[in-house]
């Protein structure tokens, strides 16, 4: 977060400058870009990876249980009672 001293008073959120720092160049600008790109990327990536280990990891268990568990819509017993819809 910035300095008290340079939040910008309108902003809920506190990350901006009502000034732009002396020094600061459109190419510190780009180069911020670039890497907010390059790690969102990487974030993604990684959640990818995770998601699909997860779901690998949860068809291992329910196919070691009931080999169909899959289509049957009662499996495991009580999954269909659950209201999933509720906040």
């Amino acid at each position: 977060m910035l300095p008290e001293t340079e939040r910008c008073i309108d902003s809920p959120v506190q990350f901006r400058a009502e000034r732009v720092r002396p020094g600061v160049t459109l190419g510190h600008v780009e180069a911020l870009c670039r890497f907010d790109e390059r790690l969102r990327a990487r974030v993604f990536e990684g959640l990818a990876t995770l998601e699909v280990d997860l779901r690998t990891h949860v068809a291992h268990v329910l196919g070691a249980r009931h080999a169909f568990g899959h289509l049957d819509m009662g499996f495991p017993p009580g999954w269909d009672q659950l209201d999933l819809w509720q906040p």
